[in-house]
């Protein structure tokens, strides 16, 4: 099993405009798609179109933390979730010619008591087969080292951890050793100090592709990313964590997990909802990543 962990998921949005995106104008919606976001969910949505077991881990609140529910549920994914009073987020993507426009709200506040009571619900369902995935930002005001905590009550537990967050709380997980972070490139060179000989770090480069530097050796695999035309990027990060902690959990190496995640975050871009993928198209994107040693 693939457990998802989203601490501040949302309701996501995505608004397809007929005309150009303008300040103060009125616009027509040519088309609509909601779905239960937060990265873990993306992640967690992408593992069970690629055929494998998840289970969707998190906090909601209120009318919009139930339409999210609501969709995980139509999705077919379980979900492992505790209440909180406040109504869980929302955000909007907006899809236009003249280019792609993103509205986040900062979430609700969330008693960490509340996050405490869902990491012991986790500790006590997780088996040492499984992977567990830790992503996205936290709710307002908990300490950074949230996912070092969870990381620490976790390890000895699961097969393995993935880290997909950013700023201090990346830099206190860390320090508790996961399997693998996969930070993008802006938020890798924010990190002040990175432990030698301690996790996979795979570093995301957008349509570059992503970066590898193993513990075990001193050089880094640049996977090239095929050249696609792209229709919506939000959440290809989140399907390229989809993709390598599936092949992970089927027992792949590094190398080939890499190439089907950039296949997989590839494959999301093409379609204009968020995180939505062409099953057909990973095998044809797969064949075309291209993987380069920088020295």
């Amino acid at each position: 099993m693939i457990w998802c962990v989203t601490l501040n998921p949302s309701l996501d949005i995505t608004y397809d405009l007929t005309d150009n995106f303008t300040p103060g104008a009125i616009h027509r919606v040519r088309s609509v798609w909601d779905r239960a976001g937060g990265k873990g969910n993306n992640a967690a949505r992408v593992i069970a179109t690629l055929g494998h077991e998840v289970t969707a881990v998190g906090i909601y609140g209120a009318f919009t933390g139930a339409q999210v529910r609501h969709l995980l549920s139509e999705q077919g994914l379980p979900l492992v979730w505790e209440p909180c009073l406040d109504e869980t987020r929302r955000c909007i993507t907006i899809l236009a010619p003249n280019g792609l426009s993103e509205i986040r709200e900062a979430g609700p506040f969330i008693s960490t008591e509340v996050g405490s009571k869902l990491l012991h619900s986790l500790c006590d369902r997780v088996s040492s087969h499984d992977w567990v995935t830790l992503s996205g930002s936290l709710p307002v005001d908990w300490p950074d080292d949230t996912y070092q905590t969870w990381i620490t009550c976790l390890q000895q537990k699961v097969r393995g951890i993935i880290v997909d967050t950013s700023g201090p709380p990346l830099e206190y997980a860390l320090r508790a050793s996961p399997t693998v972070v996969v930070p993008n490139f802006d938020e890798y060179k924010e990190i002040q100090h990175v432990p030698q000989h301690a996790s996979h770090i795979i570093t995301t480069l957008g349509a570059g592709g992503a970066l590898w530097h193993s513990p075990e050796s001193l050089s880094t695999l640049k996977f090239v990313a095929p050249v696609v035309s792209v229709v919506n990027s939000v959440g290809a990060g989140d399907a390229f964590l989809g993709g390598i902690v599936s092949s992970l959990n089927q027992g792949r190496s590094y190398r080939d997990a890499i190439r089907f995640a950039v296949a997989v975050g590839t494959a999301s871009v093409l379609s204009p909802a968020v995180a939505d993928i062409d099953l057909q198209a990973v095998p044809h994107l797969y064949a075309q990543v291209i993987i380069q040693e920088e020295q």
